[in-house]
């Protein structure tokens, strides 16, 4: 048996050389970034193919992603709530003024 029918690698070979894998692993499943790079070596085709585990990069990105949508909604809300605040602080100093215009 060929080391990648053993570990279920065979389709590593084919298709696109660089792309995201989901696999199960013996450490959990997870999200694999694979690339493939034919080279030679004594004259004979070889392929390299190299796969990171990305969960953990992912989650960090996609964390921070959370993060930058949390601080522009609350940029939005903070500029939508600005002017209401200010009209309500100027409507409030104007009903406390003993002079008050007659409309």
């Amino acid at each position: 048996m060929t080391p990648t029918k053993s570990l279920s690698l065979a389709d590593c070979l084919d298709g696109e050389p660089a792309r995201l894998l989901t696999r199960a692993s013996p450490a959990g499943s997870g999200r694999w970034g694979m690339r493939r790079s034919p080279f030679r070596e004594g004259g004979r085709p070889h392929h390299l193919v190299v796969i990171a585990d990305l969960s953990r990069t992912l989650r960090g990105k996609e964390r921070l992603a959370w993060e930058r949508l949390v601080r522009v909604l609350g940029h939005e809300l903070n500029n939508s709530l600005a002017p209401l605040k200010s009209i309500a602080g100027s409507l409030s100093s104007l009903l406390r003024s003993p002079q008050r215009a007659p409309d």
